[in-house]
């Protein structure tokens, strides 16, 4: 893996992939399969041009020029029970290439950026994430327990956050 990079336009139909797929192979038999196969690259596309034009930054995951391993995002807080804390948008790496460091190599780049615009990190998962105990591993703690509408389905969401040492 070469270093981590920001996310260009030209990354976004890879970025929107990327979460697409793994959705839809981490989540299921977790979420319901008619939410997970509704889930649209297009959609996800448009969603994240525009995040990246609003200026929220993307750090990127890749084999030298091959594909897109991974991504992690993050910017203001936009739950309450965050409080003060920058908030992670997304952080996935691609199925095949779980477990190599990558999410946390991501995590960290998140968190150096984050600390200099707040005093902590916080990230919304769903109650029953499998991937919950990659964050509270790195130090994140359960701040709330939140309701989650998803349309047809409701879900309980937990709001994590991880304090910055001063």
């Amino acid at each position: 893996m070469t270093p981590l990079t920001q996310a260009q336009a030209e990354d976004i139909p890879a970025i929107a992939g990327l979460l697409v797929r793994t959705w839809q192979r981490c989540y299921r038999g977790i979420l319901p399969d008619p939410l997970l196969d509704a889930l649209s690259v297009d959609h996800q596309a448009h969603r994240h041009r525009q995040y990246l034009a609003k200026g929220i930054p993307y750090f990127l995951a890749r084999h030298q020029a091959g594909p897109l391993l991974g991504f992690a995002s993050f910017g203001p807080a936009r739950e309450p029970a965050m409080g003060s804390a920058s908030e992670l948008y997304t952080l996935y790496v691609d199925m095949d290439h779980q477990r190599k460091g990558i999410g946390l190599a991501l995590l960290q780049a998140v968190e150096r950026a984050a600390q200099a615009q707040s005093p902590a990190l916080a990230v919304s998962v769903l109650k029953k994430n499998p991937y919950r105990a990659f964050y509270e591993k790195n130090a994140f703690q359960t701040v709330a327990e939140l309701p989650l509408d998803l349309g047809a389905w409701q879900e309980t969401s937990l709001i994590l956050r991880k304090e910055f040492s001063p």
